[in-house]
């Protein structure tokens, strides 16, 4: 079974992460992970007259290639066959979309993010993802 995991650099995102690495440990079935990290860029609209688009979108990989570091370390450690996915744009549909282009089984998904206060204003990401996914989708806490 492939897993997709989304992470963005918080505690609960590799909590989810070690917790998909054990799933796919315990399954019987080959199983493999997918890591995705996404940025939005859309916060970046009012700067595009001072910095090119090309900046943002490489100030935003650098953010999500550090944020990945710690989800390599701990697949590293693993015999889980892996890979790692950036992307820019909304978050909640990007997952989803890779969701489906890599053909997943499920989704792992940590219940908060690195931001309480999107939380709060926008509806968490894990909120959109679990109504809105074609797959199973397993948040943990």
């Amino acid at each position: 079974m492939k897993i997709l995991v989304p992470v963005d650099g918080s505690q609960n995102s590799l909590k989810a992460l070690k917790y998909a690495i054990n799933l796919a440990k315990g399954l019987t079935a080959k199983s493999s992970i997918v890591v995705i990290n996404v940025h939005d860029d859309s916060s970046f609209n009012y700067i595009n007259q001072f910095v090119t688009y090309e900046d943002i979108k490489n100030f935003l990989i650098e953010n999500s290639q550090k944020e990945m570091k710690p989800a390599q370390k701990l697949l590293a450690k693993s015999d889980i066959t892996h890979s790692f996915i950036i992307e820019i744009g909304n978050i909640s549909e990007t997952i989803l979309s890779i969701a489906d282009k890599e053909k997943v089984g499920l989704i792992v998904i940590g219940s908060k993010g690195r931001s309480e206060l999107s939380d709060i204003l926008l509806g968490s990401v894990a909120h959109r993802i679990t109504h809105k996914a074609k797959q199973p989708v397993l948040v943990v806490k």
